[in-house]
């Protein structure tokens, strides 16, 4: 296992697939708020990403000052769903190589009930 894992990082495979489901759940959470009105972005490269509950992140303080009732919110429903989620609006979150298509949509399901609860919280 080992030695299969370090071939994937060797010739960029794990990374550039790692990059992908990054990139799909950004599109899939940033069109998910978008639909239900909250404004919210998802960061992350490589794997590694977070939610934020803002328009726009550029640096600490844009990320320090997003809404963070919004975001416990979010983290709680995702718990709520076994989702691994960190209850810290500042914690960063992570998928590896062993994240399958079929658990990134489970987390594209999570991410839209989820939602769906601060919209409601919001009204």
């Amino acid at each position: 296992a080992a030695l299969a894992s370090l071939e994937l990082m060797e010739d960029g495979t794990a990374r550039e697939g790692l990059e992908k489901k990054v990139q799909y759940l950004k599109e899939r959470f940033e069109s998910t708020a978008k639909k239900y009105g909250i404004p919210a972005v998802l960061n992350g490269r490589g794997g590694h990403f977070h939610w934020y509950f803002t328009d726009d992140v550029a640096n600490y303080r844009d990320a320090a000052s997003s809404n963070t009732a919004n975001y416990l919110t979010f983290a709680n429903a995702m718990l709520e769903q076994g989702m691994m989620v960190i209850p810290k609006p500042l914690s960063h979150h992570a998928i590896s190589v062993s994240h399958d298509d079929a658990t990134i949509e489970k987390i594209v399901e999570a991410m839209d009930k989820a939602l769906a609860k601060v919209a409601e919280q919001n009204k």
